[in-house]
């Protein structure tokens, strides 16, 4: 008997040994607690409140460091960097000019800032703020750095014939002088006496002073501004043409002028 409860005290002393009794956190009463950090802790640091979240953070912060280290130290950089700076292309401002030629045969080289019927105001070619004006009147065309040409006082706009100068006028025609006289003297042999140059002879002269009149008559028509006197020219050439189909109906009617 004494045997039996010295076996169960020797083996309750080991138990009590390497046992603690310790107070629980989470939940009211004691609980036996194995000293060994590898069973207690874990279990005691995970029931704090708060403890898993710290503990995600402070992984998370260690890899970051890791990735930095390694990221840090496996990239090798240069001591020295050398950068290539190429330089700037140079941009050649090119100046075009307009030539201004004055009436007076001078001629004046500058850029045109603006253009009006009276005057005209120019600057410098390098750009210069300074503005000058010429009367209009003084100037004879200016030619334009786009080899445009702009006539003053001339009748012309441009070189390209837009606008001709005005031709001197005429007071008749060609045409209109040659019927004339073809037809005044085809009348006069008319009334003299037709038998004289024959009858198919005085048809083709008349035919012919037809004619010429109403080609006269066409260009003068086409064509009056170069023409101050057309309408005593159109008044002359009508009368011939009233003359001649009078003589034709003279004519055939068997009537002479004698």
């Amino acid at each position: 008997m004494f045997r039996q409860f010295t076996v169960i005290f020797l083996v309750s002393l080991l138990v009590g040994s390497s046992c603690a009794i310790s107070k629980r956190h989470y939940r009211a009463g004691y609980y036996l607690a194995f000293k060994k950090a590898s069973h207690a802790k874990p279990f005691a640091e995970n029931a704090r409140p708060g403890v898993i979240q710290a503990q995600v953070k402070t992984e998370e912060s260690t890899a970051l460091t890791a990735v930095t280290e390694i990221i840090n130290t496996g990239v090798k950089t240069p001591s020295k960097v050398t950068l290539m700076v190429f330089p700037k292309p140079k941009i050649k401002t090119v100046n075009i000019c307009d030539t201004i030629f004055l009436k007076s045969k001078f001629k004046i080289i500058g850029k045109v800032v603006e253009v009006s019927k009276s005057e005209v105001r120019y600057s410098d070619c390098n750009g210069n703020t300074v503005v000058r004006v010429l009367n209009a009147a003084a100037i004879q065309k200016i030619v334009y750095g786009s080899n445009y040409t702009d006539y003053f006082n001339s009748g012309k706009k441009d070189e390209t014939g837009s606008e001709k100068a005005k031709e001197k006028p005429e007071p008749v025609g060609v045409y209109g002088l040659m019927a004339v006289i073809v037809s005044l003297f085809a009348a006069l042999l008319a009334i003299i006496n037709i038998s004289l140059i024959g009858l198919y002879i005085s048809i083709g002269i008349f035919v012919l002073a037809l004619i010429l009149t109403l080609v006269s008559f066409f260009i003068i028509a086409r064509n009056p501004e170069r023409y101050p006197n057309s309408k005593m020219t159109k008044t002359a050439l009508g009368f011939i043409i009233a003359t001649f189909f009078l003589l034709l109906l003279l004519f055939y009617t068997g009537n002479r002028f004698i």
